[in-house]
């Protein structure tokens, strides 16, 4: 088993954002005296009291999951994927996920090349880490980063799946809202299907934003943009689970604005059924929606 975690020195206290020094039995802040273990080969970088808010929404996330069908998935399955659509899943899930993966990639090499001791990259809302172990598997360092622990759409899954992976992203139980990283030390932030659950957009962007070090960018994956005038109200705070929504193409927009990004919105090709699909939802009176490819970077001053 891939017991030994070596945490990278770029993690930080989800409360000052400052570095933490190894401890025996995890990490430790020097500036608010706490104590972060790692339990069950996840570093567990939650805000004092935040444990038991964490927990229901694991609960609730995979009761949602389990009452939408999905199943959960063996390690060979999980590392199989994007490419290797699992049964049972919606016939188009793996697919978008899979043309959204090769976006990413495409949008990655530039920097993968430029980089001789691979990037530093944050995954938030990491889920049952799939991306994360793609990316570590390409020689990156390679934060997975969910609020769940769960054994069967969270961290815990990945832990289970650990010797499949070509290689294991440090899998931190935390919060994307006050992402328990340093400032100025991160490559790339990834939000693959996720940053549509933020409670305050512009903070979690912002906050991210901050993690960046020079030359680093943002990119934003499989977030549902709705399409025309449709609103979606945002999720209440403390809610637990946050809902995940349709963002209005303008209110991403002044979000991302306002965390001082500048961004660039392309479209991905997602195919006949797809294309099909959207028609339908838009012909009976829903709204439709795009997942584009979102690359952020901070304005220079």
């Amino acid at each position: 088993m891939k017991d030994k975690m070596t945490p990278p020195d770029w993690l930080g206290c989800p409360i000052c954002q400052g570095p933490l020094d190894q401890i025996e039995t995890g990490l430790y802040c020097p500036v608010d005296d706490l104590d972060f273990p790692v339990q069950s080969g996840i570093l567990r970088l939650l805000p004092p009291g935040e444990q038991e808010t964490a927990d229901a929404y694991a609960e609730k996330y995979r009761q949602q999951r389990e009452a939408q069908g999905w199943p959960s998935l063996v390690a060979d399955e999980l590392v199989a994927l994007p490419e290797q659509a699992p049964a049972g899943w919606d016939s188009l899930y793996w697919p978008v996920r899979r043309q959204s993966y090769e976006a990413l990639l495409a949008r990655l090499e530039a920097a993968e090349q430029q980089s001789s001791e691979g990037l530093r990259i944050a995954v938030m809302g990491a889920g049952f880490g799939w991306l994360a172990g793609r990316l570590a598997g390409r020689g990156h360092t390679v934060i997975a980063l969910d609020l769940s622990d769960d054994d069967s759409f969270g961290l815990g899954a990945a832990r289970a799946a650990a010797d499949a992976f070509v290689a294991l992203p440090i899998l931190v139980q935390g919060d994307m809202e006050r992402p328990p990283l340093q400032k100025n030390q991160v490559d790339i932030v990834v939000y693959s299907a996720s940053l549509h659950y933020a409670v305050d957009l512009q903070q979690c962007l912002r906050k991210s934003a901050g993690l960046l070090r020079q030359g680093g960018a943002l990119v934003i994956t499989d977030t549902p943009v709705l399409v025309g005038d449709f609103t979606a109200l945002p999720p209440e705070k403390g809610q637990a689970p946050r809902r995940g929504r349709q963002l209005p193409l303008k209110e991403l927009e002044l979000a991302l604005s306002g965390a001082d990004l500048d961004y660039e919105i392309s479209d991905v090709g997602r195919g006949l059924r797809w294309t099909i699909r959207q028609w339908r939802i838009r012909f009976f009176g829903g709204p439709g929606f795009t997942l584009p490819l979102i690359v952020g970077r901070p304005v220079k001053s």
